[in-house]
């Protein structure tokens, strides 16, 4: 089992942050949906906090890690598609949550991570900028959810149509 990244294939800690972050994702997105059912727990706001921490240790072992090739048969199109795809991930990934804490501040609300600590105050108390904030954050969320179902479309198109083992290089870090 390798642990880093080769030209050919994904390491065992690309692919864990590839999945877990899916993962919690969808959970997060749910959350969302439905926190205010269990009360306004606040686990919604722990998650996405610690989705930005784990996207910064993602960041940070892109810049580190070798990134596979795209397979070969992939024309320059696709391959620009995936790039700006993957850049479009981080930067959706840093502006929900910043614009999450940011709401909640203008709401006058702490914005604890499982009540370890307190993320520091991005704005001051602001009723209006708050509704701002609450409404491009829920859209930024739906084109979230249109990124999967591209990300996912793409990812069986790789598995069906082309049949270039894609998802199996992403799936068990097999080339």
């Amino acid at each position: 089992m390798i642990l880093t990244n080769s030209p050919q294939r994904w390491g065992l800690i690309s692919r864990l942050q590839h999945w877990g972050m899916a993962t919690l994702l969808i959970l997060q997105w749910f959350a969302g949906e439905f926190d205010d059912a269990f009360g306004g727990s606040g686990f919604h706001v722990s998650m996405g906090i610690g989705l930005l921490l784990l996207l910064l240790l993602r960041l940070a072992w892109r810049l580190y890690a070798v990134v596979p090739e795209p397979p070969a048969q992939a024309p320059p199109w696709e391959r620009w598609v995936a790039r700006a795809t993957v850049w479009a991930w981080y930067l959706l990934l840093l502006a929900l949550p910043f614009t999450g804490l940011a709401y909640r501040h203008a709401r006058d609300r702490d914005t604890s991570f499982f009540g370890l600590f307190n993320f520091p105050r991005l704005v001051a108390p602001d009723r209006a900028f708050a509704h701002q904030l609450e409404e491009v954050h829920e859209w930024l969320a739906w084109v979230a959810v249109a990124l999967l179902a591209l990300h996912l479309l793409a990812a069986f198109k790789h598995q069906l149509v082309d049949r270039d083992g894609l998802l199996k290089r992403m799936w068990s870090g097999q080339a």
